[in-house]
């Protein structure tokens, strides 16, 4: 953005044309009087220090010079200008499970990173709604808070993992209500619950945190990950190589399916 802080001292520009014509006739003035006085060709002899061309070249000089002050004078200013904006958009906060059995690999390359690869493609469509992260396993807490830095939020997302949170388990409704909590509510947006999930093994009151949201007419929408018919749960070492898979006090190996009727019955009501 291009502008002029005093536009008025441009005014003075106007007069330029008018010296131009004024040296040029007092130039030529002054000529015609040398001529009379006599002929050019002794005028070098007579005046040696007296120069035609060095005249109109101080002349220049001269109006190029007011010119420029001028023009410094209005104070030219090129950059950016902020403006305060009304913002109308979606609030909306992410639930991202981060519980061990989300690295089940029914779905390649695991159900963890393939929520991740659909919460991206989210961000990406994003143009001035808000967007939180809360990820959870055995209880939540905010990744980062509601943002329309789609990059800050995208390198959050990536730092997401099952050792985010110490504490394993499917905290859901735990999850909802600190999202409920993290709203603005000093903002009118529309407000949105995404939940990424396989919904298994939840904990706590689930239809106690559905009402909550109501109540604050906020919308909840589930995303299921996995299969329904069972997959082993992988587990690795601290160098990302797998060690086996998760097994219960008894030794046996511990299948993860998707739980679809707990995330039907958070979606419907």
């Amino acid at each position: 953005m291009f502008r002029f802080a005093h536009p008025e001292y441009l005014y003075g520009l106007y007069a330029v044309p008018v010296l131009i014509l004024a040296f040029w006739y007092f130039a030529r003035r002054r000529n015609k009087m040398l001529d009379r006085f006599a002929a050019r060709t002794l005028q070098p002899v007579l005046l040696p220090t007296y120069s035609r061309g060095k005249v109109a070249l101080r002349s220049g000089i001269w109006i190029l010079a007011l010119s420029c002050l001028l023009v410094v004078a209005s104070d030219p200013q090129i950059g950016t200008k902020l403006e305060t904006v009304k913002q109308s958009g979606i609030d909306i906060y992410i639930v991202l499970d981060v519980s061990l059995s989300m690295q089940a690999q029914d779905i390649q390359p695991s159900r963890l990173e393939k929520a991740k690869f659909e919460i991206s493609n989210l961000i990406q469509k994003l143009h001035g709604d808000r967007l939180g992260l809360i990820v959870f396993a055995g209880e939540p807490f905010v990744q980062f808070p509601l943002t329309t830095d789609y990059s800050a939020a995208s390198m959050f997302l990536d730092a997401a993992c099952v050792s985010t949170v110490p504490e394993q388990g499917t905290a859901i409704a735990a999850a909802i209500n600190l999202a409920v909590k993290s709203f603005d509510y000093n903002s009118k947006s529309e407000k949105v619950i995404v939940i990424f999930t396989d919904g298994e093994d939840h904990e706590g009151d689930i239809k106690q945190a559905i009402d909550n949201a109501k109540k604050n007419n906020i919308a909840i929408y589930t995303i299921g990950l996995g299969s329904p018919d069972g997959v082993p749960i992988p587990i690795y070492n601290d160098q990302g190589q797998q060690t086996g898979f998760k097994k219960d006090n008894k030794g046996n190996i511990v299948l993860t399916k998707l739980d679809e009727s707990t995330l039907q019955e958070i979606a419907s009501e």
